[in-house]
């Protein structure tokens, strides 16, 4: 995914305090405002949340997300990867939630898809077999584990593949106990 790295790390400093602690952003009162400007949005929260739940702050005309408006503001620098949220939760972009991975590493911290009628992470239904079907997706292809007569045995088969594979960017919240 590409993102917009224009904003200096100066600049994102005149104009935008980030509390670590909460992850909120406010608004300075930045000398190249218009008094009317100040007025209206100084000290105010920044930003506005889209339909998934991130934060979007939009400076000098540009959008920007804000985990990784924390991450420059941070570090001084914009990250060379994408920002995962730690605990999946897109809304909190406090530092302790966030770390830097690639698309691969992300795809580890994800829940199941909506479309999952199985309930489990990873495991489905191979009708044609009459077996529980384990898959992982790493990278760009789909990697079959195996199919097994019983939904726990798939759902263990990928956790192992899955931890192995993802390290610490694996949550196992996404993988349910199989009841």
């Amino acid at each position: 995914m590409k993102y917009r790295n224009d904003l200096t790390f100066e600049r994102a400093r005149q104009v935008l305090v980030y509390a670590p602690g909460t992850g909120q952003f406010t608004w300075k009162a930045s000398p190249d405002r218009s008094p009317a400007w100040i007025g209206r949005y100084a000290d105010k929260q920044a930003g506005y949340r889209d339909k998934d739940g991130r934060l979007s702050i939009r400076v000098d005309g540009i959008l920007y997300l804000a985990s990784r408006l924390a991450w420059l503001l941070q570090t001084g620098v914009w990250p060379t990867e994408e920002v995962d949220h730690e605990s999946r939760d897109d809304s909190d972009n406090s530092w302790n939630n966030l770390r830097e991975a690639n698309r691969s590493q992300q795809l580890g911290n994800i829940g199941h898809s909506r479309r999952n009628t199985s309930g489990v992470r990873g495991v489905c239904w191979d009708s044609s077999r009459g077996k529980w079907m384990a898959k992982i997706k790493i990278g760009k292809k789909w990697k079959n584990i195996g199919r097994f007569d019983a939904k726990e045995a798939a759902r263990d088969a990928y956790l192992g593949i899955a931890q192995a594979h993802w390290g610490k960017f694996f949550n196992d919240n996404t993988v349910k106990d199989v009841a």
